[in-house]
């Protein structure tokens, strides 16, 4: 066996992640039945997130957390304001992915 047994470096992930995130921009670029430029950067925004979820060919899920300033919460409940709590998974509980079009949607009539 020439394989070394072992888990990927992390090295190797972060170059796994975006050799996908190159491959699957070609990928959108090409792609013929996408006609617009909306239509090819939705593609790519929804396979990106299909990739954190665990959708892609030889990735596994992947965890998005919020990493806030250490100052954050201190600045924005002195202003009254909510803050981002840090060490807080988003996406631990759902598929970004089955979310997307939705929300784009939303974000798409706030221009009308």
């Amino acid at each position: 066996m020439d394989k070394e047994v072992r888990p990927y470096t992390k090295e190797e992930a972060q170059k796994a992640v975006l050799r996908n995130i190159a491959n699957t921009t070609k990928y959108w670029l090409k792609e013929s039945r996408a006609k617009t430029t909306e239509a090819k950067l939705t593609g790519l925004a929804f396979s990106i997130l299909a990739m954190i979820d665990g959708s892609a060919i030889g990735l596994p899920a992947m965890d998005i957390v919020l990493r806030p300033h250490i100052s954050d919460e201190d600045f924005h409940r002195s202003r009254g304001e909510k803050w981002w709590q840090d060490g807080m998974a988003i996406n631990d509980e759902v598929h970004l992915h089955d979310m997307w079009h939705e929300i784009y949607e939303e974000v798409k009539k706030e221009d009308d």
